[in-house]
């Protein structure tokens, strides 16, 4: 391996660290600052279907180019696919973010070096963290929201390790939507 070709490879792994810092470091980071709040008081966002079929064609969106920089043209058809999808989306805060990111990768389009890509990476760092996890807990809870799990009737007269019998027949209720 040339020296410029380490040079590229070190430079490579730090805009991708950098890119993996804004989407994971920077939400836990936020959040290790205010107090969390209890899990019954945290309101579940849910999606309409429409925005969550959106979201599952967000890859049809990307058209396909060629070359494993993640700026220049890769960058450009990024952002198309993420400002197509958003154009789909109708949560309001699911489309901000969706925009956000399509306005980091249009930025990244503009440079044709790992060192312009680091720049804008570092500049846009905080509102494409911000937006990547709103993109990712919508797309997780439309996941989520198409699992289903059936009820379940036991039997009576099973008998557990440690000696436990179970009385009767016990049907377990269904996990809420």
């Amino acid at each position: 391996m040339t020296s410029w070709a380490r040079v590229r490879f070190t430079v490579a792994a730090v805009v991708c660290g950098s890119l993996l810092a804004g989407v994971w470091l920077i939400p836990s980071v936020a959040s290790a600052e205010k107090p969390v709040a209890a899990p019954s008081a945290v309101a579940s966002v849910t999606y309409s279907d429409e925005d969550c079929q959106a979201l599952k064609e967000l890859d049809d969106e990307v058209p396909d180019v060629k070359g494993s920089d993640i700026f220049g043209k890769r960058a450009a058809a990024i952002s198309t696919g993420f400002s197509e999808t958003a154009g789909k989306v109708e949560n309001k805060k699911l489309k901000k973010a969706l925009n956000t990111i399509a306005n980091y990768f249009d930025e990244l389009s503009d440079v044709d070096n790992v060192i312009g890509a680091v720049k804008v990476t570092a500049k846009l760092a905080k509102s494409y963290g911000k937006a990547a996890a709103t993109w990712t807990k919508a797309t997780v809870s439309c996941v989520t929201a198409s699992v289903t799990i059936p009820s379940i009737t036991l039997p009576s007269g099973i008998t557990l390790p440690s000696g436990v019998t179970l009385p009767g027949n016990i049907t377990l209720p269904t996990a809420p939507r």
